[in-house]
């Protein structure tokens, strides 16, 4: 398997997915502006704690640990399952004090559970950038209520994908054409709303966050099939 660094990986990711640097630019500022509304609700001697679910090449970890310390006391943990990944943030985070790394299965249902990983049973700000269109309609679901369950009260969820928004005649003609039994029992924990090649739309997000108790949802960002949204608990 072909091995990159971080710098490789931060590279990669802005040449595939346009507008990346900006959008976790947005993100901090994001996560900045929160804080900064909440920092007299939570005290000026708590330490705050971010929670990166899918962190990738560690880019946004690293950017939230660079431009918020030391004006809040952070504790980020970059979480991620892939194992050349979790080498690239190993390496990037060996000498952070504020990022650590933690390995969990985002993928089989069984293993998804926050409340199985090392880390805080509790988080100010959970983050997900473009990780939903990997985990499939039933895994997402489950994140939405473990990601809930660990925020604290007033916690933030930011939540990045590909979200194109769809008409309900055209989700079900894709839908039909996954309907026989035996596509059904194979795939049937693991298809999308749509289908297992057609990422989640934007109604399935919003409806299944509400579901799970958040009342406060808005988008921050939107550019051709991209949606970044937050979440308040």
């Amino acid at each position: 398997m072909e091995e990159f660094n971080d710098t490789q990986l931060d590279l990669k990711l802005v040449k595939d997915i346009p507008n990346h640097y900006m959008i976790t630019d947005q993100v901090v500022n994001l996560v900045r502006g929160y804080l900064t509304t909440q920092h007299s609700y939570v005290g000026a001697d708590t330490t705050l704690r971010i929670l990166d679910l899918g962190a990738g090449s560690g880019m946004l970890a690293e950017k939230l640990a660079k431009h918020l310390v030391p004006d809040w006391d952070l504790s980020i943990t970059a979480v991620e399952n892939s194992v050349p990944l979790l080498k690239v943030l190993d390496d990037r985070f060996a000498d952070s004090k504020v990022v650590s790394v933690s390995e969990v299965n985002l993928i089989e249902r069984e293993c998804l559970s926050i409340r199985q990983m090392t880390i805080p049973k509790s988080s100010d700000v959970i983050t997900s950038i473009f990780l939903t269109s990997f985990l499939g309609q039933l895994n997402t679901q489950n994140l939405f209520q473990e990601v809930y369950d660990n925020l604290n009260k007033g916690g933030m969820f930011i939540l990045v994908d590909e979200m194109p928004t769809m008409s309900t005649k055209l989700n079900e003609i894709i839908r039909s054409g996954f309907d026989k039994a035996d596509i059904k029992s194979a795939f049937a924990n693991t298809l999308g709303y749509e289908g297992s090649l057609v990422v989640l739309p934007i109604e399935f997000y919003i409806t299944h966050l509400q579901a799970v108790g958040f009342k406060q949802i808005a988008t921050f960002y939107h550019h051709n099939r991209i949606t970044g949204m937050y979440c308040i608990k």
